[in-house]
Formats: C-alpha cells, sequence, structure tokens
C-alpha cells in the first residue's frame, strides 16, 4: 500500500509541476500577434533611423543621412531545452502599419514622407533583414524575411524562401516558423472579409483618420502594427550557445516619415514580467520551479496522511 501512495504522490508532483511550469513559460506563438505574456523573455527598445536621403554630394551619389523613425521593439525567448530562439520585432505606427486604401491612418497629406498607403506596398516590397551570431560572434543565419508575400488564390503569408525573402547565410531549414501582422489578420479575416485583401482593398474603417478604434466589432482583432514573428533552430548555433540578433536594415516602401530603408539600434531593455491573470501587475511575483514543487509535494503528503488516517480508523 505504502509503494502504490509513493507512486501516487510522485506522480502527483510531476503533474502539477508540467502544468503550472508549461503555462508559465511556454514558448510564444508564432502567429504575427504579439503580446508579451505569450512567453517572450526578453524585450528591447530599438531606436529606429530613417534614410532621408538628404545630404552633401559625393562623386554621383549622396551620403546617407537619416531622421528618427520613433521607437520599435525587439522580444527575444529562448528555449531552455532546444535552445530554439523565438523573435518579434514590432514597429511603431507612426512610421509604418497595417492600415491602407481609403481607411489608411496618418498617411497621404498627414504623413510627413507625403506618401499614400496601398495593400499592395506591403506584399510587393516590405522585408526585414535578421543576422544571427552565435556566442563566438559567428554569423551563422543571415535572412531577409518578405514581410506578407501573395500566393495564388490570394492567400497571404511571409516567407524566407517566396516574394523578397532569402537566406544570405545559413539555410531555410534554420528558420522553424515565420509569421507578419498581416499575415495573422488574413489568417483571422481573409475567409470572411475578403474585401479587406487584395490590390485595391481598404482595411477596416476606424472612427476617424487619426484613430485605430475599429468601428465594426466584428473587426475588432485586426492587428494594426506591423510586426515580424520568427523562430530559429537552436542547432544553428552548435556548442557556441546563441549569441545575438541584428535587424540589419528594414525596408517599408513606403514609410509615414521618409525614404523606405530603415536602419536599427538597441537604446535600451524592457522590464519584463508575467501576468498570472488580468489583475497582476509588475510587482506580483512569478512562483520558481523549486517553489511549485514543495507546493506540489505538500499536496501530495497531505493526500497521502489523509489515506493513513481513514486507513487506521477502519
Amino acid at each position: 500500500m505504502k509503494r502504490h501512495l509513493t507512486i501516487l504522490c510522485i506522480t502527483l508532483i510531476s503533474l502539477l509541476n508540467f502544468i503550472i511550469v508549461s503555462s508559465i513559460y511556454a514558448l510564444p506563438i508564432i502567429d504575427g500577434k504579439f503580446d508579451t505574456s505569450e512567453g517572450y523573455t526578453t524585450g528591447y527598445t530599438l531606436k529606429l533611423n530613417v534614410e532621408s536621403g538628404k545630404g552633401k554630394k559625393r562623386g554621383k551619389g549622396k551620403s546617407k543621412t537619416t531622421v528618427s523613425g520613433g521607437e520599435g521593439d525587439l522580444w527575444i525567448n529562448q528555449d531552455t531545452t532546444s535552445g530554439d530562439i523565438s523573435l518579434a520585432f514590432i514597429q511603431p505606427l507612426s512610421l509604418v502599419d497595417n492600415s491602407y486604401g481609403d481607411n489608411s491612418i496618418g498617411w497621404g497629406s498627414d504623413a510627413p514622407s507625403g506618401k499614400n498607403h496601398n495593400y499592395e506596398d506591403l506584399t510587393e516590397s516590405d522585408k526585414a533583414q535578421f543576422v544571427f551570431t552565435d556566442g563566438n560572434d559567428n554569423t551563422v543565419l543571415d535572412i531577409v524575411l518578405d514581410y506578407a508575400h501573395e500566393f495564388s488564390g490570394g492567400a497571404v503569408a511571409s516567407s524566407v524562401t517566396e516574394g523578397d525573402g532569402k537566406v544570405n547565410t545559413g539555410l531555410s531549414s534554420d528558420v522553424m516558423a515565420t509569421a507578419s501582422s498581416l499575415e495573422y489578420n488574413y489568417n483571422i479575416y481573409g475567409s470572411s472579409n475578403t474585401e479587406l485583401f487584395g490590390d485595391g482593398s481598404s482595411s477596416p474603417l476606424t472612427g476617424s483618420d487619426t484613430t485605430y478604434d475599429v468601428e465594426d466589432a466584428d473587426l475588432a482583432d485586426w492587428v494594426f502594427a506591423s510586426v515580424y514573428e520568427l523562430r530559429v533552430d537552436g542547432r544553428v548555433f552548435s556548442e557556441n550557445g546563441f549569441g545575438d540578433v541584428e535587424i540589419a536594415v528594414v525596408h517599408n516602401s513606403p514609410n509615414k516619415i521618409a525614404k523606405n530603408k530603415v536602419y536599427t539600434q538597441i537604446s535600451g531593455e524592457i522590464e519584463v514580467y508575467v501576468d498570472m491573470n488580468e489583475e497582476s501587475d509588475a510587482s506580483s511575483p512569478v512562483p520558481e520551479p523549486t517553489t511549485i514543487a514543495l507546493l506540489g509535494i505538500g499536496f501530495a503528503w497531505a493526500v497521502v496522511r489523509r489515506r493513513q488516517k481513514q486507513k487506521k480508523m477502519n
């Protein structure tokens, strides 16, 4: 009987740890919709510099000068078991967004660049270059991720092998998953609201031409922020481990500020915490796995003691 109770105790501890720890330390979902609570553990603020094209002449060309494009975010998670790297890059709405056509927000005469924004701008030219290095600063993966490529039938997806996507260093198989927020929007609304996608289409109507509050409640999950997400196979870093990732250049054609090329620079780290429920805040501590294990042991031991007492009474 004691042997059976011991097995029960161990089983309960293992099950409890698996459920709770898995829920806290789950991997981010690579779907194009960024959420800080989905598993990203390290965040950085990125200073974005947009090529302005203004400068003194040098030979036949001009020197490259930049203007501020605001701040974006870079979020990273590394799986402690596999070493896989999950990454999310979010650009500010003041630079580029998923509003277009008749319902574009902050474009045209409202934008410093004076550029209009169309659906095909997002699917035909936007892209970003990600360069991954290992612990010895060796470049192990250098890819260009196409923001959104329109496939036959109108389906939209990001890609490192289609459209403007390409692999400069490494293998396409090193990239386990990719997604963008426009791809997310298509996956949610592509079947029910076909009018939102395709050349000449317009994004959801908002309350005004300066806000992102969608009028139609059925389209409330539309993501306006430009988001790139991807997951890289941890084996690409070999025994040297993960070192760093650089977003070498972003091509937003067009953007609201100036010319198409955007350069990034890390300017600070974002404080990270895990929400256990909607009322949690940054001061709410996240239980450590050891604490969870002790709680599991206490619970299982209480079950054992209760059964022993019941046996004596009988």
